[in-house]
């Protein structure tokens, strides 16, 4: 199971920096995070109510750089009681 989840993530990774051309098909950072986001998000199995996922997103959006590792950490606890 953590081989298909490391592949679904590299595989969603290397995506957004997928070239047609020689061009970058997501060339601005913001197109990356945000087709990162789409892939990350349709590619995994849903884990976590939709209510819980928003709420968990604006309190990340809103929390301070010296509160990642609290922040990181209530996200994983959040994803493993959805199990």
């Amino acid at each position: 199971m953590f081989d298909r989840k490391r592949t679904n993530l590299k595989s969603s990774v290397s995506t957004i920096y997928q070239t047609f051309d020689g061009k970058d098909l997501y060339p601005s950072i913001e197109e990356k995070a945000a087709n990162l986001l789409y892939l990350v998000t349709k590619n995994g199995e849903k884990r976590i109510a939709d209510n819980a996922l928003v709420a968990l997103t604006l309190m990340i959006a809103v929390s301070k750089p010296e509160e990642k590792d609290t922040i990181t950490k209530i996200t994983v606890n959040l994803i493993n009681k959805e199990k």
